[in-house]
């Protein structure tokens, strides 16, 4: 694990992470390759995804701070390839 620079929204709606891979290409890809394919599996089975509730947010809720609200929270269990 490696810490990199990541621009965060206010509101938290989307993160930027601000890194450039340092890799071969044939790495790069073979590791977003395995990714996308936990990813899918993850999204298959639904332990970490939720479907959105569209519209995320209501007309008359104000939106969430994100310092307040999501700051303090804990990430959720990590998704593992077993090689």
């Amino acid at each position: 694990a490696r810490e990199v620079p990541v621009l965060y929204h206010i509101m938290g709606a989307i993160s930027f992470v601000n890194d450039v891979p340092k890799v071969i290409e044939p790495v790069y890809v073979a590791q977003w390759a395995t990714c996308w394919i936990m990813m899918r599996r993850e999204k298959r089975d639904r332990k970490h995804f939720k479907r959105m509730r569209f519209p995320p947010f209501d007309d008359e809720e104000p939106p969430l701070d994100y310092t307040d609200h999501i700051l303090d929270v804990e990430p959720g269990e990590v998704i593992r390839m077993d090689l």
